[in-house]
């Protein structure tokens, strides 16, 4: 009775195993599932002086010092973005601003049309989705999978890069590469 038992548990515990190897790789239909393009572009960045991330995106990071008034500014254009720093949620006032000075810690910003911008700290940050950075002082930046940057005063295009152009996004000038609520920035011109 007991030989039966046994052979039964060792039997149930093997089916499962069994099963899944008779599938074909990539599932029940056979091949390698598909690939889905990324829907956003990656940023990540590490210096010091001001930063400027305008978009539908994600952001999150640590401020490791702060200089004299400066800190981190949100502002919240579709009146749905989260803003918490070191673990605290930070309220938006009735024109959709907040805002942290003269602190260093972790921070994390969402929202569909947000413009967070750090001024006179040294930072270490990264963001997701779809928007615009300017990065103003001194450190390095890496867009997507492409190599390390130095920051620059040129606006970056955060976007996801299309196939076979490794780190850098796309750029054909069409509105669909812009985010909701994002426009490029301003060009000035020389006097």
């Amino acid at each position: 009775m007991r030989g039966v038992l046994a052979t039964a548990l060792v039997a149930v515990l093997a089916m499962p195993a069994l099963a899944t190897a008779q599938l074909p790789p990539g599932g029940p239909g056979g091949g390698e599932p598909p690939r889905q393009p990324p829907r956003s572009g990656q940023l990540q960045a590490n210096g010091t002086g001001s930063v400027i991330l305008n978009g539908r995106l994600v952001a999150f990071g640590g401020i490791t010092r702060v200089a004299g008034g400066g800190g981190i500014r949100v502002r919240d254009r579709a009146g749905d973005a989260t803003f918490t720093f070191d673990g605290t949620p930070v309220r938006f006032d009735r024109r959709g601003s907040a805002a942290v000075r003269g602190s260093a810690g972790r921070f994390f910003v969402s929202g569909t049309a947000v413009r967070v911008t750090l001024v006179r700290v040294r930072v270490n940050l990264s963001s997701a989705g779809r928007g615009f950075a300017r990065l103003r002082g001194r450190g390095l930046y890496r867009l997507n999978d492409g190599p390390r940057r130095r920051w620059r005063r040129r606006p970056v295009r955060i976007a996801p890069s299309p196939p076979g152009n490794r780190g850098r996004p796309a750029r054909d000038g069409t509105a669909r590469d812009m985010p909701d609520g994002a426009s490029p920035p301003a060009r000035r011109r020389a006097a």
